[in-house]
Protein backbone atom coordinates (compact mmCIF):
# COMPACT_ATOMS: atom_id res chain seq x y z
CA UNK A 1 0.00 0.00 0.00
CA UNK A 2 1.14 3.53 -0.69
CA UNK A 3 -0.56 5.03 1.65
CA UNK A 4 -4.32 4.21 0.99
CA UNK A 5 -3.62 3.19 -2.31
CA UNK A 6 -2.53 -0.33 -3.27
CA UNK A 7 0.80 -1.07 -5.78
CA UNK A 8 0.07 -3.85 -7.61
CA UNK A 9 2.83 -6.53 -9.23
CA UNK A 10 4.07 -9.45 -9.21
CA UNK A 11 6.04 -11.65 -6.92
CA UNK A 12 8.29 -14.00 -7.88
CA UNK A 13 10.40 -16.17 -4.85
CA UNK A 14 13.57 -18.40 -4.81
CA UNK A 15 13.17 -21.44 -3.78
CA UNK A 16 14.87 -22.43 -0.48
CA UNK A 17 13.72 -21.32 3.55
CA UNK A 18 17.17 -19.24 3.81
CA UNK A 19 16.97 -15.52 4.09
CA UNK A 20 17.11 -13.93 0.55
CA UNK A 21 17.69 -10.49 -1.08
CA UNK A 22 14.96 -8.99 -3.26
CA UNK A 23 15.13 -6.91 -6.26
CA UNK A 24 12.45 -4.21 -6.51
CA UNK A 25 11.85 -3.82 -10.87
CA UNK A 26 9.88 -1.06 -12.04
CA UNK A 27 8.18 -1.10 -15.92
CA UNK A 28 9.71 0.49 -18.55
CA UNK A 29 9.07 3.76 -20.00
CA UNK A 30 8.31 3.97 -23.57
CA UNK A 31 8.66 0.26 -24.23
CA UNK A 32 11.88 -1.83 -24.86
CA UNK A 33 13.10 -4.07 -22.86
CA UNK A 34 12.03 -4.25 -19.29
CA UNK A 35 14.86 -6.49 -18.00
CA UNK A 36 12.46 -8.96 -17.14
CA UNK A 37 14.98 -11.49 -18.83
CA UNK A 38 16.79 -11.10 -15.80
CA UNK A 39 14.02 -12.57 -13.42
CA UNK A 40 14.85 -16.07 -13.37
CA UNK A 41 18.52 -16.22 -13.80
CA UNK A 42 17.97 -13.79 -10.34
CA UNK A 43 15.70 -16.58 -8.52
CA UNK A 44 18.68 -19.50 -9.65
CA UNK A 45 20.90 -17.46 -7.15
CA UNK A 46 18.53 -17.07 -4.85
CA UNK A 47 17.37 -13.61 -5.07
CA UNK A 48 13.68 -12.86 -5.06
CA UNK A 49 11.76 -10.23 -7.34
CA UNK A 50 9.02 -7.92 -7.17
CA UNK A 51 7.97 -6.10 -10.33
CA UNK A 52 5.30 -3.54 -9.90
CA UNK A 53 3.06 -1.29 -11.58
CA UNK A 54 3.00 2.09 -10.25
CA UNK A 55 -0.32 3.53 -9.10
CA UNK A 56 -1.88 5.60 -12.02
CA UNK A 57 0.53 3.85 -14.39
CA UNK A 58 -1.88 1.82 -16.62
CA UNK A 59 -4.93 2.91 -15.10
CA UNK A 60 -6.44 6.46 -15.22
CA UNK A 61 -8.98 5.72 -13.00
CA UNK A 62 -6.96 5.94 -10.23
CA UNK A 63 -4.65 9.54 -9.60
CA UNK A 64 -2.45 11.04 -12.54
CA UNK A 65 0.80 9.03 -12.41
CA UNK A 66 4.07 11.06 -12.54
CA UNK A 67 7.86 10.32 -11.93
CA UNK A 68 7.24 11.07 -8.40
CA UNK A 69 4.17 9.23 -7.33
CA UNK A 70 6.51 6.35 -8.66
CA UNK A 71 8.94 6.97 -6.28
CA UNK A 72 6.59 6.85 -3.54
CA UNK A 73 5.29 3.50 -4.58
CA UNK A 74 8.64 2.66 -4.86
CA UNK A 75 9.48 3.64 -1.11
CA UNK A 76 6.22 2.13 -0.16
CA UNK A 77 7.42 -1.01 -1.56
CA UNK A 78 10.98 -0.86 -0.05
CA UNK A 79 9.65 0.32 3.63
CA UNK A 80 7.53 -2.99 3.20
CA UNK A 81 10.26 -5.30 2.43
CA UNK A 82 11.86 -4.30 5.35
CA UNK A 83 8.70 -4.75 7.75
CA UNK A 84 7.82 -7.89 9.38
CA UNK A 85 4.68 -8.54 6.65
CA UNK A 86 7.69 -9.28 4.37
CA UNK A 87 9.17 -12.48 5.31
CA UNK A 88 12.79 -13.31 3.20
CA UNK A 89 12.50 -17.04 4.68
CA UNK A 90 9.09 -17.87 3.60
CA UNK A 91 8.53 -19.44 0.32
CA UNK A 92 5.68 -16.82 0.34
CA UNK A 93 5.67 -12.98 1.48
CA UNK A 94 2.92 -12.83 3.89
Amino acid sequence: MNGALPVHGQIWVAHGSAPKGVVLMPPQSYGGDSLESLIFPMLRCGINVIRFIPVGFWDRTQPGYTTYSAVDDLHALIAWTRSVDYDRQSQLGK
